[in-house]
């Protein structure tokens, strides 16, 4: 896998269930990318949960996908199925690993196994 940064929510960040390590990328930037996870955080419980889709907040995660390749990042895990509704390949800069179609492939091999 291309060294990548991940989106999570900030429940998923601080628990355990988390068991992909803090991304390097994120140590590295260290506090610079605080404000942004902020907003990532908000954007999937006030909107995405909810089902707005909003341009303004695809813009937003594509700044932020921006800024995380700028830091060195080689792609994105879109760690809360939520962002899928908003950011897809053809938004991002970066490859993307999306969570929902990664565990519906592990489940149907697993099912088939």
């Amino acid at each position: 896998m291309p060294r990548p940064a991940s989106a999570f929510t900030t429940f998923t960040t601080r628990s355990q269930f988390k068991t992909i390590p803090s991304p390097e990328i994120a140590s590295q930037a260290g506090n610079q990318f605080a404000p942004r996870w902020v907003l990532v955080n908000l954007r999937i419980y006030r909107e995405l949960c909810h089902g707005v889709i909003r341009q303004d907040s695809r813009a937003a995660y594509q700044r932020i996908i921006g800024e995380l390749a700028e830091a060195g990042a080689e792609s994105v895990i879109l760690g809360c199925t939520e962002i899928e509704l908003l950011i897809s390949a053809a938004d991002s800069e970066l490859p993307l690993h999306p969570s929902t179609l990664i565990h519906a492939q592990a489940a149907v091999e697993c099912a088939l196994a």
